[in-house]
Parts: structure tokens; C-alpha cells; sequence
């Protein structure tokens, strides 16, 4: 990838995407005042860019708008929230990369490293304010806006050196992770919940998801996965962290390190 000059419509497409990026990253996050009040103004804001069409296919952009007009109160939200995700790590509808599939504990302890190496190459760290999982959806998604603002901010002041490595590392992190498990979680809540807030935003980011992986030409994982057997044990040694390497990165929000 090469830096373009100011007036090519690159910086628009990094700031757009990462819109997307984030409003996904808002759309999983418990739904509070303040959280579902900032998703709705989140929402609406993107909406109305006009970058949206013309970046993306007509499928997004529908899909947005109906995102947009399936958003309810907070008590609203709180009540579908709990029904689909609950109130631990294993609900309907799991929140975290770590609950599909079948990897034993020590493959999953070495994947959440990885994640967290991906977070502290980019001079990323968590925050204390929340305490979740780093494969929470949320912070996943967020990571990829964060890059998306970086390669952006790259371009701008035609820093190529960061641009480059911004671009290489969403194109990496979407490979190993987000689009491996995004599919399967988004069926999984379509199934859940035929219609309402959830749904939309499952639907807007499958369909946000196959732009993406097209981007950067990943192959997307499958649609079904099956969750990983429940073992109280290794939840425990899963959300504690890793005592012989020091991981304890358990954030809700990342924060610039």
C-alpha cells in the first residue's frame, strides 16, 4: 500500500470504516443510559454520512437504517440484552471469541495472548475502568476501529510507516479472529432474536463483515460453530488470565498506551 495524496477519498473510507467499526463495538456493550444514548447518536450520525453508499454496497446501507430504527429505551434494550447474552460468560448467545469452538485450555490461554499482543503492538492497553474479557466482541470490534483511525491519521500526515501498518494489521486481526467467530456469533443471534436491536446489528455487521473480508481477500469462517464444552475450571483460569506469562487483560474499553 502506498500513502495517496489529501484530496483521494482514502481517509474518508479509513474514518468511515472505522465508524462502523465502532458502532458495532457500542452495539454489544451492556445497554445503560449512557450507552444506548451514545449508540443512538452514533447510529444516527453514520447514517447520514455520505460516505456510507458510496463505500459500501446498497446492503449496508439498509442495513444501518433499520439498525437505526429498531433501537428501543434502555429498559427495552436491558430486557433483550439479558434474554440473549445473560448476565455471565455463557449465555444464549456468547459475547466472546473463546466460547466457540473446541480448543483445549491451554490453546485458548495462547489465543487470548495473541489477542493481547495484537492490542500492545499498537500501543494499546486496557482499560480499568470496565473489566471484560479481551475476545469480548465488543473490544475486538473496537480494536479494528482503532486501526482504522490510525491508518487515517497515517494518511493525513502522510506517515506511510503508520498507514501500512495500520492496513496490515486490521487485515491480520480480521484473518485470525474477528472474521473466524463473527459469522457464527451473528447466525447465532439472528436465530435468537428474529427482530429487534440485535438482530439488526447481527445483520449489519454479517453484512459489514463480507465487505470487509472482501477488502482484504479473507475467506470468512463458517456460519455455525459449535461452543466450546463448559468447564468451570478452565473459566476461571481463562478469565484469571495466564499466572506463568502475567496476562490478566480482562478490559471492556481499550485505552491509547
Amino acid at each position: 500500500m502506498t500513502v495517496q495524496s489529501l484530496d483521494t477519498p482514502a481517509i474518508g473510507e479509513a474514518q468511515t470504516r472505522g465508524g462502523v467499526y465502532a458502532l458495532l463495538a457500542a452495539a454489544w456493550r451492556y445497554p445503560d443510559e449512557e450507552s444506548v444514548f451514545l449508540l443512538s447518536d452514533m447510529a444516527q450520525r453514520l447514517s447520514r454520512d455520505p460516505d456510507i453508499l458510496g463505500l459500501f454496497d446498497a446492503g449496508i446501507g439498509e442495513a444501518l437504517g433499520l439498525f437505526v430504527g429498531s433501537l428501543l429505551d434502555t429498559d427495552d434494550m436491558r430486557r433483550r440484552y439479558a434474554a440473549l447474552f445473560g448476565h455471565a460468560v455463557r449465555g444464549a448467545c456468547p459475547l466472546y471469541e473463546q466460547e466457540y469452538g473446541h480448543g483445549e485450555i491451554v490453546q485458548q490461554a495462547s489465543e487470548l495472548a495473541d489477542i493481547a499482543g495484537f492490542y500492545r503492538a499498537f500501543g494499546l492497553e486496557p482499560s480499568e475502568a470496565a473489566m471484560e474479557r479481551i475476545d469480548h466482541v465488543s473490544v475486538e470490534c473496537e480494536f479494528m476501529g482503532v486501526l482504522c483511525a490510525k491508518e487515517a491519521f497515517g494518511l493525513q500526515s502522510e506517515n506511510a510507516e503508520l498507514s501500512d501498518t495500520s492496513n496490515d494489521g486490521q487485515r491480520a486481526f480480521l484473518r485470525d479472529h474477528l472474521a473466524q467467530w463473527l459469522p457464527a456469533f451473528c447466525s447465532r443471534v439472528s436465530k435468537a432474536e428474529s427482530d429487534g436491536p440485535y438482530a439488526r446489528a447481527a445483520a449489519l455487521a454479517s453484512a459489514f463483515l463480507g465487505a470487509e473480508c472482501r477488502r482484504f481477500g479473507i475467506t470468512a469462517g463458517p456460519t455455525y460453530l459449535k461452543l466450546r464444552p463448559v468447564d468451570p475450571q478452565a473459566d476461571v483460569e481463562i478469565s484469571c488470565g495466564n499466572a506463568a506469562t502475567g496476562e490478566q487483560l480482562v478490559p471492556l474499553t481499550i485505552e491509547g498506551g
